[in-house]
């Protein structure tokens, strides 16, 4: 496997297109050319598996308006497809290789090389507006403080995502998001590669209690959303092969270091002493032959999005046939309501 996330560029990579802002792209491009010269080493060491792992964020335009659309779409084209269109499709979105110097379509072919599989590090979706826009005006004008989290000068603006719970990392938890994302990347890369879920989890405080044990309930819960995200995406066509949960271990987390904590296992830093977490233990009778839960899970969705779409076809056809309008409102009903048992509602 070759690790990339070329997406550490996007705190590099500056919104006017000033000389500063070309050097930014320039280095990104540089990442990308040494992603595709190191998969042509590895496969000419004998290597038969070798993909990328890219991070990926679904992203919400802030409203309709179509200068929140468009600020959404220009942050899709540098954080997401700016890094997966050159290894799949061999070219930059939107014109933006021509922002660039030196042989580029030559270097192109070699970012392009074939991958066995694509991997996806992918934790929560992102709402992104114009920061003209009304809600951005409206947002900041609340909430000034939301302005550090995106550098200044771009012409778009992260905005919050209340209206999901968050994890300890403040970030939304949003199952749906991984789904949509998933079948977004099949429809809009025909030939993608089998994707490999190579990063997903959250960060909760969960300490060991009186007993020593740690009940992280939270993260429980996550996990057994986002896989039975995934697998909806896959029953809808999407070629995922694996799942990995970020992480194993409490890790250092970057710049908030031992504060966020991802791992299934606790780390005392003090002592390296390490408590599996009850997520850990979740996770050991999933892998140990206890999906039956997940698989029955995932079939009892399919199956109340199915009665979902039957009963408004039912309805639709009992309000063009039946003369008596009372007769079919109350049908209608009826088949809504098991429709709504069927979801748990």
């Amino acid at each position: 496997m070759l690790h990339t996330e070329c997406q550490v560029a996007i705190q590099l990579i500056a919104a006017s297109a000033d000389k500063a802002g070309l050097e930014q792209l320039q280095v990104a491009h540089h990442l990308l050319l040494g992603h595709g010269l190191a998969v042509a080493r590895l496969r000419a060491g004998g290597a038969t598996q070798v993909g990328c792992a890219n991070n990926h964020l679904p992203i919400w335009p802030a409203s309709p308006d179509p200068a929140d659309v468009g600020a959404a779409g220009i942050f899709d084209a540098i954080y997401n497809r700016f890094f997966i269109e050159p290894m799949l499709r061999g070219e930059y979105p939107d014109g933006m290789g021509a922002m660039l110097t030196g042989p580029v379509a030559e270097d192109l072919q070699t970012i392009s090389v074939p991958l066995d599989f694509y991997g996806l590090n992918t934790y929560n979706p992102v709402r992104v507006g114009s920061p003209e826009g009304a809600v951005a005006t409206a947002v900041l004008g609340a909430r000034p403080e939301v302005a550090a989290g995106t550098p200044a000068g771009m012409p778009f603006i992260q905005l919050p995502v209340d209206e999901y719970p968050h994890t300890a990392f403040d970030w939304p938890v949003v199952p749906a998001a991984m789904t949509q994302l998933l079948l977004d990347l099949t429809e809009r890369y025909p030939g993608i590669p089998p994707i490999y879920i190579t990063e997903n989890g959250c960060s909760y405080p969960t300490s060991p209690g009186p007993d020593g044990t740690i009940e992280d309930v939270e993260r429980v819960d996550f996990y057994a959303q986002h896989l039975r995200a995934v697998g909806r995406a896959r029953q809808r066509g999407a070629d995922v092969r694996g799942y990995f949960a970020w992480s194993l271990l409490d890790n250092f987390e970057w710049a908030e270091g031992f504060r966020a904590r991802f791992g299934l296992v606790h780390l005392d830093p003090a002592t390296q002493a390490r408590t599996v977490k009850s997520s850990g233990r979740w996770f050991a009778a999933l892998l140990g032959g206890a999906a039956h839960h997940v698989r029955a899970d995932l079939l009892a969705d399919l199956l109340a999005e199915r009665l979902l779409v039957l009963a408004g076809l039912l309805g639709h056809l009992l309000q063009r046939l039946l003369a008596h309008a009372g007769l079919a409102q109350l049908l209608q009903q009826l088949l809504q309501q098991l429709a709504d048992d069927a979801l748990g509602k």
